[in-house]
């Protein structure tokens, strides 16, 4: 089960960071994806310095969520168009294997 609860949505102008800026990022603090301007169902999650981020996404053809990390060298093949913004998130994950 994944739940992600945004604590403070806002509606003002959004600041776009490069994607790799959530490479590298503190520990917990949450980013999510926009392209060409337009949110999306991805979330990546930093994991510390030097640590690739955790990236959440909503697989809609199995229609659920899945995991999956990203190096930096795979982030910064994204195209431009693809940018994050960090935003106050609670991300609540519990594995069952």
């Amino acid at each position: 089960m994944i739940n992600i609860e945004i604590k403070h949505p806002t509606e003002a102008p959004v600041s776009f960071l490069p994607i790799t800026e959530c490479w590298g990022a503190e520990h917990g603090e949450v980013y999510q994806q926009y392209v060409g301007g337009r949110v999306s169902k991805v979330y990546f999650i930093g994991t510390g310095m030097h640590d690739n981020p955790v990236m959440l996404w909503w697989d809609e053809e199995d229609d659920k969520w899945c995991l999956s990390s990203q190096s930096y060298e795979e982030l910064s093949q994204y195209n431009s168009h693809v940018k994050i913004r960090k935003i106050d998130a609670k991300v609540t994950i519990k594995l069952e294997v």
